[in-house]
C-alpha cells in the first residue's frame, strides 16, 4: 500500500477508501443507474414501438389492464435476478451517502422505485407488437429488489469493501489472486452452462451404457478450436492454483498447485459428463491439463525474484508481449473469419448488408429470452476473448509515463480489430456468423477490463517464494 496518503474519518475518506477516490455512495448510485438502464433497454428490445394508435395517451391507457397474463416461470426468475442488483445498489446509494437514509425509508424507496420502473417498462411494451406486458414481471422485479435490499442490510458494506479492496490493492500477487478468484466463478459458469437441472442419479443411469470420458479426436477446425479454447480457459486456473488460497506474501509449490488445478478442472469435466447438455472427453482433459500446467509455469515465472537492470529504466515496451498480443489478434481473425470463403461481389454484399445488426443485443432477442443462462454464457464468452488483448497490450507498456495515453491507444487498437472482424463477416456466406455490433461492444468491454487489470500488474511485482516473503537485497536492487 502506498504511504503518505492522508486518511480522514469522513464518509468520503475512510480506511478502505483513500481521499480523491469515488465514495461508496457514488459507486452504488452509478451501478444502480446502470442496472436501471439495462432493465429499460432489455425490456424494450427490439425497439419496435410503432403502433400509431398506441401513441395516443387515451388508447395507451385503455390497454393497461389488471388482467394482463402471468408470465412463465423463467420470465419471473429472470426479473427476480435483475431486480436483485437494483435493490442492492440502490440501498447502498441511500445508506452510504452523506445524508444517510434510515432503514424504513430505504425499504420504502427501493420498493417504490422497483415497482414504478417495472410498471413503466410494461406499459411501454404495450406499444410493441412483439412484446407482451405481464404483471408478473413487475412482481418479479419487486421481489428481486427486496432480496437485494436484504442482502445489503446483511453484507452490503462488506461486499463493497471487498470490491474497493480489490481496486486499491497495490501488491501485484495479491491483486492477481483476487482477480483469479473472480475468474473461477466465471469459469465454472461457462463450463457448466447450459447445465440442466436434472436428477444426477437418473442422468448417470441413462448414460451408463457408454463411457462419458471416452477418447474422441477429430482433426477438424471446430474441434481443434474447442480444444484450444479449453486449454486457454484453464491457464488462469493453473495460476489460481499457485497463487490462490495461501497466506499473503506466499505461494503454493508447483506440485501441490498442479494437483489442485487438475482437481478443479477434472471436477468441472465430470460435472459436464453428468449433464444432459454438455459432454466431456479425454481430449478435453488433456487440453485442460496442458492449460493448467501452462498457467502454473507462467505464474511461477512472473512472481519470481526481480532484478532491475539499467536497460529497464530506459526501455518502455516489452517487445515479446507485443508479439504475443499480435498472435492473439491473429487468432481472433481466424476465429471470426474461418473458413475464409469471402465473396466480394456487389450482389452478395447487397444481400448480406441487410443482416448486419446495428442495434446492440438485438440478436439476443427472442432467442435467448427463453434461455437466459445461455445468453449470459454468450455475453461472458464474447467478453473473455477481448481480455487477453487488453491485458497483453497494457502489460507490454512498462514505462512510468504515458499510461493514460497507452490505455487510449489500447482501446483504439481493440476497436479497429473487432470492427474489422465484423466488417469481414459481411463478405462471408449466410451460414457464417452474422455481423453484429454486439460483438464489438462485448469485445471492447473485455479489452478494457484486461487493460484495467494490466495497469496494476505492470507495476514492479514483489518477489514471492514458497515460504515467507522477503525484501529485495541491496545487491538485487543494484543496477547491473
Amino acid at each position: 500500500m502506498r504511504t503518505g496518503t492522508p486518511l480522514l474519518a469522513d464518509d468520503r475518506c475512510t480506511g478502505v477508501q483513500p481521499c480523491g477516490r469515488w465514495s461508496d455512495a457514488q459507486v452504488c448510485s452509478w451501478a444502480a443507474g446502470a442496472v436501471a438502464a439495462f432493465i429499460v433497454y432489455g425490456s424494450l428490445l427490439p425497439f419496435d414501438l410503432g403502433r400509431p394508435d398506441g401513441l395516443r395517451p387515451a388508447i395507451l391507457l385503455s390497454r393497461i389492464s389488471p388482467l394482463w397474463p402471468l408470465g412463465s416461470l423463467i420470465d419471473v426468475l429472470v426479473n427476480v435476478a435483475i431486480g436483485v442488483p437494483l435493490g442492492f445498489f440502490l440501498a447502498g446509494a441511500l445508506r452510504r451517502g452523506r445524508r444517510r437514509v434510515g432503514p424504513a425509508a430505504t425499504t420504502l424507496i427501493v420498493g417504490c422505485v422497483a415497482v414504478v420502473l417495472g410498471a413503466m417498462v410494461e406499459v411501454l411494451q404495450v406499444l410493441s407488437p412483439t412484446r407482451q406486458s405481464e404483471w408478473s414481471d413487475v412482481l418479479g422485479q419487486a421481489v428481486g429488489a427486496g432480496v437485494g435490499l436484504t442482502a445489503w442490510f446483511q453484507a452490503g458494506p462488506w461486499i463493497v469493501g471487498s470490491m474497493r479492496g480489490l481496486a486499491n490493492e497495490r501488491r501485484e500477487p495479491a491483486f492477481v489472486a483476487r482477480l483469479l478468484h473472480l475468474f473461477l466463478a466465471v469459469y465454472v459458469f461457462i463450463q457448466l452452462t447450459p447445465l440442466l437441472p436434472t436428477d444426477l442419479a437418473a442422468t448417470y443411469h441413462e448414460r451408463s451404457s457408454y463411457v462419458p470420458l471416452a477418447f474422441h479426436f477429430e482433426p477438424t477446425f471446430p474441434f481443434l478450436r474447442h480444444l484450444a479454447a479449453n486449454a486457454l480457459m484453464n491457464i488462469p486456473i493453473g495460476a489460481l492454483a499457485l497463487l490462490g488460497w495461501v497466506k499473503r506474501g506466499t505461494r503454493r509449490g508447483a506440485g501441490p498447485a498442479l494437483l489442485l488445478g487438475l482437481s478443479i478442472m477434472t471436477a468441472t469435466e465430470v460435472a459436464q459428463a453428468l449433464s444432459w447438455s454438455r459432454y466431456a472427453s479425454i481430449a478435453d482433459l488433456c487440453a485442460g491439463a496442458l492449460g493448467v500446467a501452462a498457467g502454473i509455469a507462467i505464474a511461477e515465472a512472473c512472481s519470481g525474484p526481480l532484478v532491475i537492470h539499467r536497460r529497464d529504466r530506459v526501455r518502455q515496451v516489452h517487445p515479446e508481449l507485443l508479439v504475443v498480443a499480435g498472435v492473439w489478434m491473429l487468432l481472433l481473425f481466424v476465429h471470426g473469419w474461418h473458413p475464409f470463403d469471402f465473396h466480394v461481389t456487389r450482389e452478395f454484399v447487397a444481400e448480406r448488408y441487410f443482416v448486419v445488426q446495428l442495434v446492440p443485443f438485438k440478436s439476443f432477442y427472442p432467442g435467448y429470452a427463453t434461455a437466459p443462462l445461455i445468453g449470459l454464457h454468450e455475453v461472458l464468452a464474447r467478453c473473455l476473448v477481448g481480455v487477453p488483448l487488453g491485458l497483453l497490450l497494457q502489460t507490454a507498456w512498462i514505462g512510468d509515463r504515458g499510461r493514460r495515453a497507452a490505455f487510449v491507444a489500447i482501446i483504439a487498437i481493440a476497436t479497429v480489430v473487432f470492427v474489422v472482424i465484423e466488417i469481414g463477416k459481411v463478405f462471408l456466406p449466410i451460414a457464417h456468423e452474422f455481423p453484429d455490433v454486439t460483438d464489438v461492444i462485448l469485445g471492447l468491454t473485455g479489452a478494457a477490463m484486461g487493460a484495467g487489470a494490466g495497469a496494476v500488474i505492470v507495476r514492479r511485482p514483489l518477489p514471492m517464494h514458497t515460504g515467507q516473503l522477503e525484501p529485495l537485497t541491496a545487491a538485487a536492487r543494484r543496477p547491473s
